[in-house]
């Protein structure tokens, strides 16, 4: 004989499927962690189903991609990548094609990444760099790039990139992700989490209102939003000084700026994430548009 769950309640629909207005939508999303705690408590308590959501992550080895032949070769000349080890703080980057990576083991002191033998396209489940590139419409910013999978944080990552300005790093789950005020940062798959490393000339309009960076950064994810086919109506705000809003009640990413000031310029590392398509058990962008030609992945919105 099986057991049967019967409730007047329907704790297995999201509450997606009943948002009738944007207020309305924020209040059930805000109530959904309560109902997936019922309905954890029960499946556990009655049915002993093993709903334990402390699954442990390995750290991953980064993979390098660029634009261009040209970027990773400007890339594998500079000293502290042909030496091989790079260090920075307490972590040291080392440099490895993909065989001697696989008996390596990546750790939160010591990061392998992987040199590619050529510019060629990377993809992994949850990243492809070309639609990455295909999206891209720059001149330096994110034509060099790191991908770990599974990351401390990539304001750690970021460093392997030897703060060369439009530098990226781009993870598919964060383990330690920092928010502002030092907050934890959760980081699932599902969001787009990355960090950016920019030069910013002391002189420039820029450089001389720095903490514009986080507004600039926050914006330029609204707009990647809105700028694709399908997302143009969905109400994504910011809400300073660097939080991404829906509407005005769902929160649903941010942005932290780290900076050093040099001689002649600011090295910023831009930090964001924005949470794309995980529903649980917070709100995502794929929630509210229930109807585009496509789903939003990260891989565009990074």
């Amino acid at each position: 004989g099986g057991l049967a769950l019967l409730s007047e309640i329907h704790l297995e629909l999201d509450p997606v499927f009943f948002s009738t207005s944007e207020d309305v939508f924020a209040l059930l999303k805000k109530a959904n962690e309560g109902r997936i705690s019922m309905l954890r408590s029960i499946l556990s308590k009655h049915f002993r189903i093993n709903c334990s959501r402390n699954a442990s992550h390995k750290l991953s080895t980064g993979n390098i991609f660029t634009a261009t032949k040209e970027v990773l070769q400007d890339f594998l000349t500079r000293p502290q990548t042909a030496s091989g080890v790079f260090t920075d703080g307490n972590v040291s980057f080392c440099y490895v094609t993909e065989d001697k990576a696989a008996s390596m083991t990546a750790t939160v002191d010591c990061l392998p990444v992987i040199i590619p033998s050529s510019d060629a396209f990377f993809c992994s489940p949850a990243f492809n760099s070309a639609i990455y590139f295909s999206a891209l419409r720059t001149h330096s910013l994110g034509r060099l790039a790191l991908f770990v999978e599974n990351v401390t944080t990539t304001m750690t990552a970021i460093k392997a990139l030897q703060s060369i300005h439009g530098s990226v790093a781009i993870a598919t789950r964060q383990l330690n992700g920092v928010g502002r005020g030092g907050n934890a940062w959760l980081g699932p798959p599902g969001c787009a989490m990355f960090t950016v490393c920019l030069q910013v000339p002391l002189d420039s309009p820029l450089g001389q209102k720095s903490p514009f960076v986080q507004h600039l950064a926050a914006l330029a994810v609204a707009k990647a939003v809105r700028c694709t086919e399908g997302y143009e109506m969905v109400n994504i705000r910011v809400k300073g000084p660097n939080d991404i809003y829906y509407g005005s009640h769902s929160k649903m990413g941010g942005v932290l700026v780290s900076s050093t000031v040099n001689r002649d310029s600011i090295t910023c590392y831009v930090g964001c994430g924005i949470n794309v398509s995980n529903s649980q058990p917070t709100l995502c962008i794929n929630d509210i548009v229930k109807v585009a030609p496509s789903k939003l992945g990260t891989s565009q919105v990074t």
